[in-house]
């Protein structure tokens, strides 16, 4: 795979598997809620662990897409949402438009 949008997608892949998912799945719930400054971290965060390695497995089908010369359109599509989606709720956050 030598296509710029396949090494991206590869780097997102891995980085985000390393940062966020594996962290969110196997750390201590305590521990997650220290470092989120939350009183307690339920089951939250461990779902939104899930959510994102669900985002890694479509992500990776578009590695596949990409290695057959194919560009991955419904890949493409689910990052612009994903992304526009956690985007505009920060923006709203920290602009106190809406709260948490």
């Amino acid at each position: 795979m030598t296509s710029p949008l396949g090494a991206i997608l590869l780097a997102k892949i891995v980085v985000t598997l390393v940062a966020v998912v594996l962290p969110l799945l196997l750390v201590p719930s305590d521990r997650i809620a220290r470092l989120a400054h939350v009183p307690d971290a339920g089951p939250v965060f461990r779902l939104y662990g899930w959510a994102v390695l669900a985002l890694l497995v479509g992500y990776a089908f578009g590695l596949a897409e990409i290695a057959d010369h194919r560009l991955p359109v419904g890949v493409l599509w689910m990052a612009v949402v994903s992304n526009i989606g956690a985007a505009i709720l920060l923006f709203r956050l920290t602009t106190g438009l809406v709260r948490a």
